[in-house]
C-alpha cells in the first residue's frame, strides 16, 4: 500500500519512463488540454480555492513524477540550490514537492506524508532558473525543467503564483512588451546609437572602426524584404543593449543581405508569458508576429534573443500547431556561416575572451560548437571557464528569477561574473541580451574587476571594423 506514495514507485516507473519521456510528446499531449482548460469562464477565486487541477496533465508527466529517487545527482550544478543552500530549491525536492501535491487528495497518502502547503509548492516552482541542467543530467531521463514549465501554467491558471508574476503578464499583454513601454519607442535604440557612434569616432579617430557607415530607421524598416531581423524587446528598449541590434544591422547591410526589421509591429515574442504559465498570452503573441512576418514576405527569420528564438523555433510549432513558412536562425548559426565563408574581414587586434554559454541556445538547443568558431575566426584569444556547455552554470536571469526572488537571481550572476573573471579573459562573451544584462550585473559587483561584458555580435562587427569599441 505503501509503495505507490513513495520514491521506491521508480523500480516501476523508471525504465517506461526512460523509454518514453521527451518534452515534445509530453508538451503535445498536454498543451491542448490546457488551452482548453485556460478558456473556461471562471472566476479567479473559484479556481484558486480549488486548487491545481493536474487531470490536465498527460501521463508522461505522472510517470515522471514518480521515478524520481531524488539521486541528487542534479544537484550539484544547480544554480538556485548552489547559492541559496535551501531544501526547497534541490530539483529532487521540487519533483517530490509536486509529487506529494498530485497525490495529496489521496485519504491514503494522508496516513504515509504530510501535506504540502501551497507556498512551499509555489517557492519550489517558481524560485528556479529552468536553466536545464537538472535535466540534462538526470541518469532516468527525467525532463524536469518541462515539468516545472508545465506545473507554471497550472499554477497560473489557479493564481498560486508571485502578484509580480501575474502583474508582469498582464503588462505584456496590454502593451505587447514586459518593459510598460510604448511599443512606437522600439525603434528609439537607432538614433541613440547613431549618435553615440559619431561621439565614439569623433573622439577615437576613423581608425577604431575603418568600415563604418550611418544607419537610420529608413535603411533598415522595409515593406518587404528576404529576411526578418527579429530584435525582441530587451535590446529594443534598454540603451545598455543597443549595441546588439546596431551590431546586427550593420552585419547584415555588410554583406549585402536583403533584410528588415520589424518595428512597432514586433511584439513580445510571448516566451516571458511562457516563463509565467500564460499560456493564452504565448499564443496571442504568437499569431500576431507570425502575421507580421509573413507580411514582410520573408523566408528566414534572424534572432539574437536566445529565448525568443527557442521560443519560435520549439514552442510556436510545437506546442501551439503554428506552421511557421519561414526559417529559424539564431545569430550565432548566422555569424559562423558569414565567418566561415570569409564574408567578414578580420581588421581589429586580437582580444582575450570567455563564453558564457545561454542555456536556450545551449542546453535546450545544443549550440555549443559555432559560436566558439565565431570567436576565434575574428581574432579573439579564447579560455574557457570550468562551467561550459553542457555543464554551463546559469547566468541568473533564467525562468524570471528576477521577478520571484531578485537577490538570489543577482547571487547567481556574481557567481557566473566570478567564474569568468577566474579565467583572466578581458571580455565575458555571450550570445543572449538577457544573460549581458545579468553578466553585466555581476561583473559590476566584483570589486577591482574589469571585465567587459558583449553580445557575440558585438564582438563581430567590432573586429571587422564595423563599429567602434567604447
Amino acid at each position: 500500500m505503501y509503495l505507490p506514495f513513495s520514491k521506491l514507485i521508480h523500480i516501476i516507473s523508471a525504465i517506461p519512463n526512460v523509454a518514453s519521456c521527451s518534452i515534445e510528446e509530453m508538451a503535445e499531449e498536454f498543451i491542448p488540454n490546457l488551452i482548453e482548460y485556460a478558456e473556461k469562464a471562471e472566476t479567479k477565486e473559484k479556481i484558486s480555492e480549488r486548487g491545481i487541477d493536474f487531470s490536465t496533465l498527460p501521463g508522461k508527466f505522472i510517470l515522471s513524477l514518480e521515478t524520481c529517487v531524488t539521486c541528487s545527482n542534479c544537484t550539484s550544478n544547480c544554480p538556485t540550490y548552489s547559492l541559496s543552500g535551501e531544501k526547497a530549491h534541490i530539483p529532487g525536492t521540487r519533483l517530490r514537492g509536486i509529487y506529494r501535491a498530485y497525490n495529496q487528495t489521496s485519504p491514503i497518502f494522508r496516513i504515509f506524508s504530510p501535506i504540502i502547503e501551497r507556498q512551499s509548492l509555489e517557492k519550489m516552482i517558481w524560485e528556479c532558473a529552468l536553466c536545464g541542467y537538472c535535466s540534462k543530467n538526470c541518469p532516468l531521463a527525467i525532463k524536469t525543467d518541462s515539468i516545472y514549465l508545465m506545473l507554471r501554467m497550472l499554477m497560473a491558471k489557479a493564481a498560486w503564483m508571485p502578484e509580480s508574476l501575474v502583474e508582469f503578464s498582464r503588462t505584456i499583454r496590454n502593451v505587447h512588451n514586459p518593459l510598460g513601454r510604448d511599443n512606437r519607442e522600439r525603434l528609439g535604440w537607432v538614433r541613440f546609437r547613431l549618435s553615440r557612434n559619431k561621439k565614439a569616432i569623433d573622439k577615437l579617430g576613423p581608425e577604431a572602426a575603418p568600415m563604418y557607415f550611418e544607419v537610420t530607421v529608413d535603411d533598415i524598416l522595409k515593406d518587404k524584404a528576404e529576411t526578418v531581423y527579429f530584435i525582441g524587446c530587451n535590446a529594443s528598449f534598454f540603451r545598455a543593449l543597443s549595441g546588439v541590434p546596431d551590431a546586427m544591422v550593420h552585419i547584415l547591410k555588410a554583406v549585402g543581405e536583403d533584410f528588415t526589421i520589424l518595428g512597432e509591429e514586433e511584439w513580445c515574442c510571448g516566451y516571458p508569458l511562457l516563463l509565467a504559465g500564460d499560456i493564452l498570452g504565448l499564443k496571442e503573441m504568437a499569431i500576431h508576429n507570425i502575421e507580421a512576418i509573413r507580411a514582410k514576405g520573408a523566408k528566414k527569420v534572424v534572432f539574437t534573443c536566445a529565448g525568443c528564438y527557442r521560443v519560435f523555433k520549439h514552442f510556436y510549432t510545437k506546442l501551439l500547431g503554428i506552421k511557421l513558412g519561414f526559417e529559424v536562425i539564431h545569430s550565432t548559426e548566422l555569424l559562423y556561416s558569414l565567418c566561415s565563408q570569409r564574408r567578414l574581414n578580420l581588421v581589429a587586434p586580437r582580444i582575450r575572451v570567455t563564453y558564457h554559454d545561454p542555456c536556450d541556445i545551449g542546453r535546450h538547443d545544443g549550440i555549443y560548437l559555432e559560436p566558439r568558431i565565431v570567436l576565434k575566426l575574428v581574432g579573439s584569444d579564447l579560455v574557457e571557464m570550468e562551467k561550459i556547455e553542457e555543464d554551463s552554470f546559469c547566468c541568473g536571469g533564467g525562468g524570471l528569477l528576477k521577478l520571484s526572488n531578485s537577490d538570489l537571481s543577482s547571487k547567481v550572476s556574481i557567481e557566473r561574473a566570478k567564474q569568468a573573471a577566474e579565467t583572466g579573459a578581458e571580455f565575458i562573451i555571450t550570445a543572449c541580451p538577457f544573460c549581458e544584462l545579468s553578466l553585466r550585473e555581476g561583473a559590476q559587483s566584483l570589486k577591482g574587476n574589469k571585465l567587459k561584458v558583449l553580445d557575440i555580435t558585438e564582438v563581430v562587427a567590432i573586429q571587422t571594423g564595423l563599429l567602434p569599441l567604447y
